[in-house]
């Protein structure tokens, strides 16, 4: 073998790749990477706290969703609830997509719509009588397993019970591990100042709960959002002293850094109350149990974590806009797919499939479109569709959808273990794709 040789004779044997081979390659693992993209966007649209996303902004800030079809959207529906089992079936909240994708002109849309509303809403007779016999075998396995020794942390306590004091630190880590999962799963940043905020929002409590004090890591939060506004009142005030009025009223500083302010609360308040969701769900399974209470302390502990949720949720309530929760929630939607896309093309990297070299240069890409996300200030954009969905309460009454936008379950972000929540009966409907309101646990 000789220099002339050396590269016909490496191909033949397979140990270097062709650019065509590695394109065809690349071009394969794209399309597998938007079927992905699909995938975790009905899941998420599955998650209570984005059921009001708007699609038309996700679309514009999303590129590879926006040709999106009714097809791909019911496949990927079907896919979600064929791969989950049936007591656990949510059905994810499509009701503002369908609009942008109903072809009137496609002589199979109404068949595919039909197949949709089956997929979301219908459960056949053998699915139901599966989900009662599944249930009926999870409770015998939960008594069973309550019966002998368990590996949870209540069976695994000798001694006397865990102090209230105990309890608080213990619900703490639950709480820590609970930001991490939202980390892994996209949802935070880790060196994002709301991660920052979050993690010190915990030590300033456990401070706290050492010195005797109760569970009560949102005030620490409250603080730093009271901060922000004074800050952004001070420039206010002082815009003069930084330039003259006619260049600031051009760029509008204020009004950003209110929006940006706002937009940074919201996010705030969704990641604490699905963590402090997620803790109790945790607390409740390893100190309680199917058949058993809490101890006093623990339902102490449950009681103040449930407290700050529902603190959180009011005083987004009356200090943002109903408006300005719906855009940050669906800005979040976007950042979180953005975030699970990198970490789908990193993986791929890790296990061989890509080089560094092809997985950057589309790495890149997502990061810019990510940043845009982040930058953006817009209350409207291209391609959006005016799509007025009104919810109705149980006592027939319309509700504003400020707190309702976050709804927040313990499935948001923990859904293959949560039971907390309703049955695929409950939410189902012979009305083709119509929005309720999700009751609460």
């Amino acid at each position: 073998i000789n220099g002339t040789t050396a590269g016909p004779m490496l191909k033949w044997l397979g140990l270097v790749d062709s650019s065509e081979t590695r394109e065809k390659m690349i071009e394969a693992y794209k399309i597998h990477f938007r079927s992905e993209q699909i995938d975790a966007f009905v899941e998420l649209l599955s998650y209570t706290r984005f059921r009001n996303v708007d699609f038309g902004l996700v679309k514009f800030h999303v590129p590879y969703l926006a040709d999106l079809t009714l097809l791909q959207l019911t496949e990927a529906v079907e896919k979600l609830k064929d791969s989950t089992p049936p007591d656990k079936y949510r059905p994810p909240q499509i009701d503002r997509v369908v609009p942008y994708l109903v072809d009137k002109n496609d002589p199979a849309a109404e068949e595919i719509q039909e197949r949709l509303n089956k997929a979301v809403f219908k459960e056949t007779k053998d699915q139901v009588a599966r989900s009662r016999k599944i249930e009926e075998r999870k409770k015998k396995r939960a008594l069973r397993r309550e019966r002998r020794n368990s590996s949870t942390l209540k069976f695994m306590m000798t001694g006397e019970p865990f102090s209230t004091k105990e309890m608080r630190l213990l619900f703490i880590s639950m709480v820590r591990a609970a930001y991490e999962h939202q980390i892994n799963e996209g949802e935070l940043e880790s060196q994002h100042i709301l991660a920052v905020a979050l993690e010190q929002s915990l030590e300033q409590a456990e401070a706290d709960v050492q010195g005797g004090k109760p569970l009560d890591d949102f005030q620490y939060l409250q603080r730093l959002h009271h901060s922000g506004k004074q800050l952004t009142g001070w420039i206010k005030s002082h815009t003069r002293a930084f330039c003259c009025r006619a260049k600031w009223g051009k760029l509008n500083r204020v009004n950003y850094l209110n929006q940006k302010l706002e937009n940074a609360y919201v996010e705030q308040a969704m990641a604490f109350t699905s963590a402090h969701k997620r803790a109790q769900f945790l607390f409740q399974e390893q100190l309680g149990g199917l058949h058993s209470d809490l101890s006093e302390a623990g339902k102490v502990v449950m009681a103040e974590s449930q407290a700050q949720v529902d603190m959180a949720l009011k005083d987004l309530d009356e200090k943002v806009n109903k408006q300005v929760v719906r855009l940050a929630v669906s800005h979040k939607f976007c950042k979180i797919l953005l975030n699970k896309g990198i970490q789908y093309i990193e993986r791929l990297v890790g296990h061989g499939l890509l080089k560094e070299s092809e997985a950057e240069e589309i790495v890149e890409e997502l990061e810019h479109l990510l940043e845009h996300v982040i930058s953006c200030n817009e209350s409207s954009h291209e391609g959006e569709m005016d799509i007025s969905i009104v919810e109705v309460g149980g006592d027939g009454e319309d509700h504003d959808l400020r707190a309702s936008t976050l709804h927040i379950n313990a499935e948001d972000g923990h859904q293959a273990e949560d039971t907390i929540q309703e049955s695929p009966a409950e939410v189902a409907s012979s009305e083709p794709i119509h929005l309720d309101t999700v009751p609460e646990s």
